[in-house]
């Protein structure tokens, strides 16, 4: 039982982590590399806590996906990574990212 409250903590805030990486506006790559290097340690640390379900671990990944996508630099590059994802994303999320070009 605490283990699922764990999980869900750990989804909710996989989700806002998100959610606030993807509401910065203007950021340049040395940032974005940053969110990706604190992404992967506020992970690291989860996992010593307690371990984290299938669910978190994919939220992980969603997010570092995510991050990653803003240092493509080619318009039609970001088109497919777009369609490739456009199920695993909110559309507001995908906008965002299309708009950084």
């Amino acid at each position: 039982r605490m283990l699922n409250v764990w999980n869900a903590c750990v989804e909710e805030v996989s989700i806002h982590i998100l959610e606030g990486f993807a509401s910065v506006e203007q950021l340049g790559s040395q940032a974005r590399a940053q969110m990706i290097h604190d992404t992967n340690d506020y992970y690291k640390g989860v996992v010593n806590i307690a371990p984290v379900s299938e669910r978190g671990l994919r939220l992980h990944s969603k997010i570092l996906s995510y991050l990653k996508a803003f240092f493509i630099d080619r318009k039609e590059d970001m088109e497919d990574w777009i369609k490739m994802n456009s199920k695993d994303y909110d559309q507001r999320l995908l906008a965002k990212l299309e708009r950084s070009l």
